[in-house]
């Protein structure tokens, strides 16, 4: 008698901003005489989602051996081919499991990565890794390393007060700002810089001139140095200076 094994992975979007993934099903038929099979599946096709989003993985197994099966869920990258177990020592009743579900926290995740679900009993193993990949975008990383503390900037007489951070991304672009006040999203901003962040986190800086990215100059007055990191995928980074930048005439 053919048992079939249904498997399915629901993404789920953790913020309202985030993405609206469908759920996916997929049928798979054990193969005639086996006595142990296993199915599991990301989806029907490769899927990004932003680090953070939750993941409920969904497998299900059939045992004909007569010994007691316990399965492992496991994610491999596709990037190295590391793995990481996200739960072992699982087991059903009887010759054949419904649905079950295991959640997966994505948070520092990052990359591609298949999922394998895997069944033993009775000295026999058996495997089986997800049709599609579910991509994990990390988010930007970005902190400040200078200025150290708040600093008076001249910028008719001081030379250029040079501002510093590391951080690294994919595809992300950051940009440099001053605002009056601690809201950075109030519309009172200025940016001073704008570039794009390197693939891989390293320092980076420029030496401000006391100019916005328009060449205007700026305002005297007591900013808070802040930087914003976008990568249209996960919500926008935003990150505070270590100390405020007066800027005086």
């Amino acid at each position: 008698m053919r048992t079939g094994l249904l498997v399915m992975l629901a993404v789920v979007g953790s913020t309202t901003n985030g993405p609206c993934l469908p759920i996916l099903l997929h049928q798979h038929e054990a193969i005639p005489g086996e006595t142990l099979g296993i199915s599991v599946d990301a989806s029907a096709v490769d899927q990004t989602i932003p680090e953070g989003t939750p993941v409920t993985i969904t497998w299900s197994a059939a045992n004909l051996t007569g010994e007691p099966p316990t399965v492992s869920i496991t994610l491999e990258s596709r990037v190295n081919l590391a793995r990481t177990v996200l739960a072992e020592g699982l087991t059903f009743e009887g010759t054949g499991s419904r649905l079950q579900y295991l959640a997966w926290n994505t948070e520092g995740f990052g990359g591609p990565y298949s999922v394998i679900a895997s069944v033993e009993a009775a000295d026999l193993l058996r495997e089986d890794t997800s049709r599609g990949l579910v991509t994990v975008d990390a988010r930007p990383k970005l902190e400040f390393t200078a200025p150290t503390g708040d600093v008076v900037f001249h910028p008719a007489t001081d030379p250029p007060l040079g501002i510093a951070w590391t951080g690294g991304d994919e595809s992300a672009t950051v940009r440099i700002g001053l605002d009056p006040d601690a809201d950075h999203a109030s519309g009172n901003e200025v940016f001073i810089l704008e570039r794009e962040l390197p693939k891989k986190a390293s320092a980076d800086s420029f030496d401000w001139n006391g100019t916005d990215t328009s060449g205007a100059a700026v305002a005297a007055g007591v900013y808070n140095l802040f930087a914003t990191a976008t990568d249209n995928v996960n919500p926008v980074v935003t990150v505070d200076g270590l100390g405020q930048v007066t800027v005086a005439n």
